[in-house]
């Protein structure tokens, strides 16, 4: 027997060590993670995952990912990772509670859901990035959205065609939602800053830098605020959180010297839509803008490419001494231009406070990002602190800011949230729910700004910057925004929270687990596999009576016995929706049964004393039905729950008048 015939018994039999069976444990619990976190990267080609039907898919399959999971070994963890999971659990737990009081336990119901998908993700993310390839992986995949949109949309434009992006001027693509595609944009911008200053070659650094250029320029396009307050938040945090300050300075710089040498020609895609942006942008300047947003790219990689060989020509004796003076004067440069702008434009953002708070945001700056304030968000908070005040144990329930909203508002926006996640944690979950997102929120922002060892995120400063820019820009957004209802966005946020509070890696870090679990363990999994049951019962239960829902609606018209038997089987499974109880109105009133369509409208304001909807719909069909005397009543309440409503103000006054 040779040499070889006599080792290779021993080569079969090293995959069944202990030690070999760690990569493939590793590689199982990667393409988990890798799997979600592919997910949330599709999710601008359905909208952020802002419909139910969309996200609620996504939530089952990560319940069943995270059942997987807890099969497998113990793992570490960080007091940054338990305090942030408590805080997620107490809002979840407030919010199927909730449903108990809220007006619409239905819209409870969905918010539910909504914050059980977030802590599920979150949880994954716990349980399966656990190496430093993992979570650049995830980090990188989370980016790409960013940089696919922004090099699709580039090319489009500069080809000549991409106008139907735009509403009113500002970028509405990928996301169906400007905001939402700002948010995009500001978030996704983290991971390729991140690699332009910890990528071993220069050319990979200054491609880094010409992607982050890009996506810039790209946002610039949004005319959105909310990002100006966002950038601004998560630049001042990742320049605390890790050194390498001056690197991280320049490169901050680089990027906003591209932007500014190219933002004349993608401001005026906005500029060509008139005073009132009423027009459609102009094809030359769409197109005029795509070339911009190229050059603005190049501009990035040539400026980097250019200061990275200049560093490197430096003598080392040099390099050092050369950084912490650029360093110095970075930083007074700052607070000089900071302080004097805040002296010479004291008048005109005095102005601007005035007018927000006024509810005239818009007068006072010729360009959007000049305002302080945009729409009437200063009256959607005063509403959320109002509601608070109502009832500052319980809140008005999970997802119910809408329902007092049409009764206290001083405009006529149609909203569903207060577009500040804090205030709606104050509004609809009371001082429970403003307690649990501190507990979230202040781990995963605090493990982010550590120095300390004991999280993978502060031994990696690609993955520190590239997650905490991320969840920072996301949070700043939806502190003034609603992102927070963007399912895909928020899994995304909830993902690099994630990557910001799990440990560092360690040789057993796979192995924590025993063969054989302990009573402890044992009942910790059946209690998380209880929950997870509960969790995606709730999600598949209300899922399966949207589908229905939907069905109904879609055949109301033209089928409306066929639509009253799916409406039917809607109704059984989910008794609070409100859409279905107006479908089945609706179904009736096709059928000319008035009797049945006014049942089921009553059916509603039962279910809904506070929403002016029922009340304005039973005027609708009376009317049709020549019972005059009762459309009048009910238009008259609702205008008594929507008081502001033009449409509810004309019909009311020419309903009575018709009756003298």
């Amino acid at each position: 027997m040779n040499t070889t015939e006599q080792t290779a018994p021993v080569i079969e039999l090293k995959p069944r060590s202990a030690r070999s069976r760690v990569p493939r444990r590793a590689d199982r619990l990667n393409l988990v993670v890798l799997m979600l976190a592919a997910a949330l990267a599709f999710s601008p080609l359905s909208f952020g995952y802002y419909s139910f039907t969309s996200w609620a898919p996504l939530g089952i399959g990560a319940v069943v990912l995270l059942v997987v999971l807890a099969f497998g070994p113990a793992v570490r963890t960080t007091g940054f990772a338990r305090t942030a999971s408590v805080g997620l659990g107490l809002m979840l737990v407030l919010s199927f509670a909730s449903i108990l009081w809220a007006e619409s336990r239905d819209s409870a119901w969905t918010s539910a859901n909504q914050i059980a998908i977030y802590a599920v993700i979150f949880a994954i993310g716990l349980l399966a990035i656990r190496r430093h390839a993992t979570a650049r992986a995830v980090m990188v995949m989370l980016g790409l959205p960013a940089l696919i949109s922004s090099l699709v949309l580039a090319f489009e434009f500069a080809a000549g065609s991409g106008g139907g992006a735009f509403l009113q001027g500002r970028l509405d693509s990928p996301m169906g939602y400007i905001n939402g595609t700002a948010g995009l944009l500001v978030m996704g911008i983290w991971p390729w800053l991140a690699m332009a200053e910890t990528a071993k070659t220069r050319e990979l650094r200054a491609a880094a830098i010409s992607a982050a250029a890009l996506i810039a320029s790209m946002a610039v396009l949004t005319q959105s605020r909310a990002i100006v307050l966002a950038t601004v938040a998560t630049i001042v945090l990742v320049l605390i959180a890790a050194p390498g300050r001056t690197r991280r300075g320049v490169n901050l710089l680089i990027v906003l010297a591209a932007v500014a040498a190219t933002v004349h020609w993608t401001l005026r895609v906005y500029s060509s839509t008139g005073p009132s942006q009423l027009l459609d942008p102009s094809s030359s300047a769409i197109q005029q803008a795509g070339f911009a947003l190229l050059a603005a790219a190049a501009i990035g990689f040539a400026l980097k490419w250019l200061t990275s060989a200049g560093i490197e020509r430096l003598p080392a004796g040099r390099r050092d001494p050369l950084v912490r003076q650029l360093g110095r004067a970075l930083l007074t440069l700052t607070v000089v231009a900071a302080v004097a702008g805040a002296v010479a434009e004291h008048h005109k953002l005095s102005t601007q406070w005035h007018d927000f708070t006024a509810l005239n945001a818009e007068k006072s700056a010729g360009n959007r990002f000049l305002a302080i304030g945009g729409g009437y968000r200063y009256d959607l908070w005063r509403i959320a602190v109002d509601e608070f005040k109502g009832d500052p144990l319980g809140g008005v329930g999970a997802g119910n800011f809408v329902d007092q909203y049409y009764l206290l508002r001083h405009q006529l926006e149609d909203v569903t949230v207060p577009h500040s996640l804090e205030l709606q944690m104050l509004a609809e979950l009371g001082i429970g729910g403003a307690a649990g997102l501190v507990l979230f929120l202040a781990p995963v922002l605090g493990a982010g700004v550590t120095r300390r060892r004991t999280t993978l995120a502060n031994s990696d400063p690609a993955l520190k910057i590239a997650a905490l820019g991320m969840f920072a820009a996301w949070l700043a957004a939806t502190s003034v925004d609603w992102l927070y209802d963007m399912p895909g966005l928020a899994g995304m946020a909830m993902l690099a929270a994630a990557v910001l509070v799990v440990p560092t890696p360690t040789a057993d870090v796979y192995e924590a687990a025993p063969s054989r679990r302990g009573r402890r363990q044992q009942a910790t999994l059946v209690l998380t596999l209880g929950t997870l049951a509960l969790v995606a019962a709730s999600l598949g239960r209300q899922y399966v009576a949207a589908l229905y829902s939907n069905s109904g609606q879609r055949l109301v018209s033209r089928q409306p016995v066929n639509a009253l038997q799916e409406l039917r089987t809607a109704e059984q499974l989910d008794p609070w929706s409100m859409q279905t109880q107006y479908a089945v109105a609706s179904a009736y009133a096709r059928l000319n049964d008035y009797p049945a369509a006014r049942e089921a409208l009553v059916r509603a304001q039962q279910l809904q004393p506070q929403n002016y909807v029922p009340p304005a719909l039973l005027g609708d069909i009376a009317t049709r039905a020549g019972d005059n005397a009762t459309a009048i009543a009910a238009y008259r309440r609702a205008l008594r729950l929507d008081p502001l409503e033009p449409a509810l103000q004309q019909v009311v006054k020419t309903s009575e008048a018709a009756a003298k």
